[in-house]
């Protein structure tokens, strides 16, 4: 189970994965999500094997780090940080969390871009999709995440963004809260 689950995440971070372009302009007015539009999917996709792909839900809104704040929030500070080879774009991942929604454990890896798209994946212990279009959870996922967003108090402090700065960029987290790391 855990080498299946260190292969899955050796494909997704180490062979650069590139994420297929959102296919249309759209508005990201608020920090709730309104309607569908806001809503994308993209596909991870293996450089040189097409078929080694997972499957990217992103939520358009003022905070691109919205849902890996939620996630924080609930479950604390993730365990590991990839960066994307293309982009250097920071993903979080946070390992065997238990997702009371669906009830099992699962892997999930977040990140954001275009400073509007906040993006995750969801994967089991043994590398399977939950956000593939066959998945019995993909439509529990997608509207467990919105309700999470649109219930999500943004003027809360949260200590996300400054373990964050801490850890993915050092002089923004110095510039932000005056501290060294």
């Amino acid at each position: 189970m855990k080498l299946t689950k260190i292969i899955v995440l050796l494909f997704i971070f180490t062979f650069s994965c590139k994420p297929t372009e959102v296919s249309k302009e759209i508005s990201c007015p608020t920090y709730k999500i309104l309607d569908e539009n806001q809503i994308s999917w993209s596909t991870f996709a293996f450089k040189g094997d097409e078929s080694k792909s997972l499957n990217q839900l992103s939520f358009c809104t003022h905070h691109p780090n919205i849902v890996a704040e939620i996630i924080f929030e609930d479950y604390g500070k993730w365990n590991k940080i990839y960066y994307e080879t293309k982009n250097n774009n920071p993903m979080l991942l946070w390992e065997d969390i238990f997702l009371e929604k669906i009830g099992i454990k699962v892997d999930v890896s977040t990140s954001s871009y275009n400073d509007r798209y906040s993006s995750i994946i969801i994967f089991d212990n043994n590398g399977k999709d939950l956000l593939t279009d066959n998945s019995e959870y993909k439509t529990i996922l997608v509207d467990y995440f919105v309700e999470k967003i649109n219930s999500y108090e943004k003027l809360k402090q949260s200590k996300f963004m400054e373990e964050y700065w801490k850890e993915v960029n050092p002089k923004m987290y110095e510039y932000y809260y005056g501290k060294k790391n």
